[in-house]
């Protein structure tokens, strides 16, 4: 009796598990349809590297790298930056891995792991000779303010120069994109060729302030009204729509875990049906027991299955109720002044 307990307690404590997991995957796949911010989690990122190196082993290395770009949004570690580089490694990607690889080895500390840090500095110097063989100039960049940011049209995203420094690039005409924060964005083209290339040095210009009215300008006449009535699009607040954001997000997670568990048990009825068969015991005592058991079973995963396409189905709407409801419409005539709700379907 105490064996079968502690089964039943491993199964409840691996499905209570299950569903808290779902939620903080689900709060990190939905949050980017609503309003708000997310906070950062490492056991999320954590989960989601595994599932990164799960599609990676299966050669599914875009889904793998969605996923890594996720965890790094959570939380930067140089596990996930190395398996970012690995994955572009497989992918034959030398400017991609060499980036990710260089940034893994900045947040190592070399006193704490030298291990690690000497493998992955071997591991660099091998991608810099694939980059030296193949069609790839190493360009050097000089920025100004220190803490600009310089992304280029011949590489993702994600892989992007922080301050001063080098990046190698496919030869050819490349468009750098230098930007910071208070500067005007400042782009420049360059023609990059095979190996070393001269040093660039881009210096950012601060954002011009918005002009601000004179005296006179103000008291000139004013232009003509058209009588023709204007609509002026405003956005409505983010904080309007929190509420349903959260049911949203807990109804998709709850669903996600009814659905694990309604799965969970109706493989537990199959495995107690099978046990039925194969022991091929006489109606009795034992027989009608085993019944018991499958069809409880049985009766459990069906309400889970039903609970948690129930729970999907309360997520969906309020996401299209969310994301449907856009901007509200401010109608101006000269006779009149009306305030409308726009929808756009």
């Amino acid at each position: 009796m105490e064996f079968a307990e502690s089964i039943h307690s491993e199964r409840w404590q691996g499905i209570i598990d299950s569903m808290r997991v779902a939620f903080k995957i689900a709060s990190v796949l939905l949050l980017p349809l609503f309003a708000g911010t997310a906070t950062a989690d490492p056991e999320v990122a954590k989960e989601l590297q595994r599932l990164g190196i799960e599609k990676a082993r299966e050669q599914r290395f875009d889904e793998a790298l969605t996923l890594f770009r996720q965890a790094l949004a959570e939380e930067v570690n140089t596990d996930v930056l190395c398996n970012m580089a690995n994955t572009y490694f497989a992918m034959k990607r030398w400017p991609e891995t060499h980036a990710f690889l260089t940034r893994c080895l900045l947040e190592t500390p070399p006193e704490e792991n030298a291990d690690y840090y000497a493998e992955m500095s071997r591991f660099l110097i091998e991608v810099e000779s694939k980059l030296l063989a193949g069609d790839f100039g190493m360009l050097p960049v000089e920025l100004a303010p220190d803490l600009a940011k310089l992304g280029t049209s011949s590489l993702p995203a994600d892989v992007a120069l922080e301050g001063s420094g080098a990046l190698w690039l496919p030869v050819g005409e490349v468009e750098l994109v230098a930007t910071a924060e208070g500067f005007a964005t400042e782009k420049t083209l360059v023609m990059v060729r095979k190996g070393p290339n001269p040093e660039v040095t881009i210096e950012l210009l601060p954002s011009q302030p918005p002009a601000t009215k004179t005296k006179s300008e103000t008291r000139s006449a004013p232009e003509p009204v058209s009588s023709e009535p204007l609509s002026v699009e405003q956005t409505p607040k983010r904080d309007a729509h929190q509420g349903r954001m959260l049911v949203a997000i807990g109804s998709a997670a709850v669903g996600v875990g009814a659905l694990v568990a309604g799965g969970y048990f109706a493989f537990e009825a199959k495995e107690k049906r099978d046990e039925q068969r194969s022991m091929q015991l006489p109606p009795g005592d034992a027989y009608d027991a085993l019944k018991r058991d499958g069809n409880r079973l049985q009766k459990i995963g069906a309400g889970f299955l039903v609970g948690g396409a129930a729970a999907g189905l309360v997520a969906a709407y309020l996401c299209w109720t969310v994301t449907e409801e856009n901007s509200t419409s401010l109608h101006v005539s000269t006779n009149s002044l009306s305030v409308g709700s726009a929808w756009s379907f």
